[in-house]
């Protein structure tokens, strides 16, 4: 499952549950002899949440690994730290999206991570978090393309 999948099911379930919110469009790749490049936008999603802004930087991993500031692009570390600073709130989405394999006993997983910009940016220009503290994490669970957001926005 691609990232933008999951970005459309965190858009279903933050409308479901009361929020507006919207994707910010990715622009298009740039091909001109050779070079390639991409315009960078500031972060996945633009949301009111309870009256408040918030921005959300959705990431998705496809097993458990360490995870920090290493996946994120500047721009994405830049523009949620300003939404910081300007009083609004920004959040990482970490979605562990595992496909079942028998072969190798693995059960499906999807796990929604959700890490408070405000504190995490700190710890992580020190650390990442190690692979084990991403599988021990507390999470929401996916169900059938939704997420049950209540207990987050109660804290926004």
């Amino acid at each position: 499952m691609k990232e933008s999948d999951f970005q459309a099911e965190l858009l279903k379930s933050l409308r479901t549950q009361g929020c507006y919110a919207e994707k910010i469009p990715d622009a298009p790749t740039s091909k001109m002899k050779g070079l390639r490049f991409t315009l960078p936008k500031p972060f996945d999603i633009f949301a009111s949440v309870n009256g408040q802004f918030v921005a959300i930087e959705c990431k998705q991993i496809k097993k458990f690994e360490a995870f920090g500031l290493s996946h994120m692009r500047p721009s994405q570390i830049e523009h949620l730290s300003k939404v910081i600073q300007k009083g609004g709130r920004a959040f990482v989405f970490l979605n562990v999206r595992i496909k079942p394999s028998v072969a190798k006993q693995i059960k499906h997983e999807n796990r929604l991570l959700i890490f408070d910009w405000g504190v995490w940016h700190e710890r992580w220009k020190i650390e990442s978090l190690k692979k084990k503290d991403i599988e021990e994490r507390p999470f929401i669970q996916g169900f059938d393309h939704y997420y049950d957001l209540n207990e987050w926005k109660i804290l926004i």
